[in-house]
């Protein structure tokens, strides 16, 4: 995969992911309150202009100032591993328990989105951690049983996604 093409794939997820949040969050304050529709559009500008999250904005990413509220996220490159050897039956077993661990990382609230790329490249997929830091989202994700095998190595970056978008 080119630098062009991860660059594009990262820019999606990061408005993907940040809206996901910012609609949960507004959706459950409007449901917590009680409020009505015309009520949740004045709630999500002031929640835009407040850090959109209910908390105060991170500092914007190396290169400017980011007006909309920003919230920090990792993601997870999930790369061919040194150990892909394995006979069918094996490796079907390892990618069994591979996504059995995303499911449950998804379950407890750990990772937003996960999945594979479509073409078969050194990055086989990606995962969306929201987590507290760097090292927590590089040890979940090293827990994973095709991490463990070897099948599979991962590469962890911190980003800032926008509130307001979404996955449609």
């Amino acid at each position: 995969m080119e630098a062009k093409q991860i660059t594009k794939l990262f820019l999606a997820l990061l408005i993907i992911v940040s809206a996901n949040a910012f609609s949960q969050k507004d959706n459950n304050k409007g449901q917590a309150s009680g409020k009505n529709d015309s009520r949740k559009s004045a709630d999500k500008m002031d929640d835009m202009d407040s850090g959109g999250l209910g908390a105060p904005s991170p500092p914007p990413p190396p290169g400017g100032s980011v007006k909309p509220a920003m919230k920090k996220y990792f993601i997870v490159f999930l790369k061919k591993g040194p150990n892909r050897n394995q006979d069918s039956a094996t490796a079907a077993k390892i990618q069994e328990a591979h996504l059995k661990h995303l499911k449950a990382m998804g379950d407890a609230g750990k990772m937003d989105i996960a999945g594979p790329f479509e073409e078969d490249g050194d990055i086989r997929g990606i995962c969306i951690y929201n987590v507290a830091t760097l090292e927590e989202a590089k040890k979940l994700a090293e827990e994973d049983p095709a991490v463990k095998s070897g099948r599979l190595i991962v590469e962890v970056h911190a980003f800032y996604g926008m509130s307001g978008s979404r996955l449609k």
